[in-house]
């Protein structure tokens, strides 16, 4: 088994992966994109907020 570094996108991008993900600056605010698909950003005052990939289920 490989270990794989955590896959995150910045909000306001598009996602590069179809499954789940979670956002940062909310740990509780976990949300499924499609691959293609802007990742939306929730918090203008926040910075960059991270989505980081959490799988597909």
């Amino acid at each position: 088994m490989f270990a794989t570094p955590d896959l995150k996108v910045i909000g306001g991008e598009l996602c590069p992966r179809t499954g789940y993900w979670i956002l940062s600056s909310q740990k509780g605010k976990r949300l499924y994109f499609t691959k293609g698909t802007l990742i939306p950003k929730y918090n203008k005052d926040w910075g960059e907020e991270y989505w980081i990939f959490d799988g597909n289920a």
